[in-house]
């Protein structure tokens, strides 16, 4: 890989190891109606969007890569300054400073009580926010053609012996951000996406750093724009979306105390404010411009989706929000159309038929529950009722089945990563083209 000049010929900062003939961003392969769309939004807005696909989180990176070297003595100052403060650390690279200074910093518009609230109005939905999580978020998500290739690489969510821990691990990390108080300073949730910030910079590394990755495709590995459509539209946007389609309904207030703690969710995890979303509709405007110019599903994201459908219906692992005398009793072909019936529902039609999502009859159980649920919560609005309990006890049951306060050990460790990705190199090409069977 040739050594990357300092700036490119758009202005734009050159990503770190990136090779010197990347392309624009424009013209990257995964970029489709770019005119188009600067037709119907804001043009300046789409650029910028665009733009970010080349781009990456270069702070965390650097502080990643002054830590590598050092492996356990990295993790220690990392541990440290997480729980004690980076002035605590003896002699930590200037990269690693850089990178607190800014975790460190809570910009202006973060309000603790609103973002408290937002966590109580994510959880007072009790069991159907996971299921929600589940198929609505992460089984979205899978649908980024660009997004979804660094997982690809590692296949940590495909192979069914990674997959479940991998799985939790994602739950366990939006449990952690999502908790009341989760984000400050001490919380878990802060910590957590420190960590997590890191491991995507051994992610980037290793995927960036094999003949495989095809950059002037795919971009970057993990963009800044992958990772703002992540927590402003997978994480949150798609949430709440499928909360009300399951009939739980949402005040336009509680609405803006959720995008209000993901928008600080997402600044944690690295995302430049001129991309962050500041609001509802700024987040809808801005997710809608990404998936207008994002290239459609292929067949290597339509695998990882199948892959966690399977393992979702063969295992037990973590919390259970669907009941065990429910899924106890159903054969392994039922739970398979169940996972179906949940996708058409919660998602769209338009986002199924692209990943070859069967429409069964499911959905109108699904469809039939909703009304049920929609009907028990506009009594419960009506009716003295106590959210925060709600919310509490329902984060007990996840955290409890997660183990979420073990976070350091539950995160895939950046030797792991990089051992997976060595070892899916040969095969690699069969890995993203393979059908899926369940």
């Amino acid at each position: 890989m040739n050594p990357a000049a300092d700036v490119r010929t758009d202005g734009w900062p050159r990503p770190a190891d990136a090779p010197a003939d990347l392309v624009a961003a424009e013209a990257l392969g995964r970029v489709v109606n770019l005119s188009d769309v600067k037709r119907r939004f804001d043009p300046q807005l789409v650029q910028t969007v665009v733009d970010h696909m080349t781009l990456g989180d270069e702070l965390a990176y650097a502080a990643w890569i002054a830590l590598r070297p050092s492996k356990g003595r990295g993790r220690q100052m990392l541990n440290q300054a997480l729980d004690e403060g980076i002035e605590a650390v003896e002699n930590p690279p200037a990269e690693l400073v850089r990178l607190f200074e800014h975790v460190d910093t809570v910009p202006d518009w973060v309000d603790w009580d609103q973002l408290r609230r937002g966590s109580i109005a994510i959880w007072r939905a009790g069991r159907f926010v996971p299921i929600c999580l589940g198929y609505s978020s992460i089984g979205f998500g899978f649908s980024s053609y660009g997004g979804t290739k660094a997982l690809n690489f590692t296949r940590l969510l495909i192979d069914e012996d990674r997959a479940g821990a991998r799985m939790a691990e994602t739950l366990r990390w939006v449990a952690a951000v999502t908790s009341p108080d989760g984000m400050r300073r001490d919380g878990h949730g802060f910590k957590y996406s420190v960590r997590v910030r890191l491991v995507h910079c051994a992610v980037r590394f290793g995927v960036g750093h094999s003949p495989k990755w095809q950059w002037n495709e795919w971009g970057l590995p993990i963009t800044n724009t992958d990772l703002f459509f992540t927590t402003s539209k997978v994480f949150c946007a798609n949430l709440v979306s499928a909360l009300e389609l399951l009939g739980f309904r949402y005040s336009d207030q509680e609405k803006e105390d959720i995008f209000a703690l993901w928008r600080y969710i997402a600044y944690v995890m690295g995302v430049p404010d001129d991309l962050n979303h500041v609001d509802v509709a700024d987040s809808l405007n801005k997710n809608e411009i990404v998936l207008a110019v994002e290239r459609e599903p292929d067949e290597a994201c339509r695998i990882l989706l199948h892959s966690l459908i399977g393992y979702s219906t063969k295992s037990t692992e973590g919390y259970q929000p669907i009941p065990m005398w429910l899924m106890g009793n159903m054969t392994h072909r039922q739970k398979i159309v169940m996972s179906y019936g949940l996708l058409r529902q919660l998602t769209s039609n338009e986002f199924c038929e692209s990943m070859h999502i069967p429409d069964t009859r499911f959905k109108y159980v699904v469809k039939a529950a909703s009304r049920l649920i929609a009907l028990k919560e506009m009594v419960t609005r009506r009716l003295p009722h106590d959210d925060t309990r709600s919310a509490l006890a329902t984060l007990r049951d996840v955290k409890a089945a997660l183990a979420i306060d073990d976070d350091e050990k539950a995160i895939a460790s950046a030797d792991e990563v990089g051992r997976a990705i060595q070892k899916n190199e040969a095969d690699l090409d069969t890995t993203m083209r393979r059908p899926v069977k369940l």
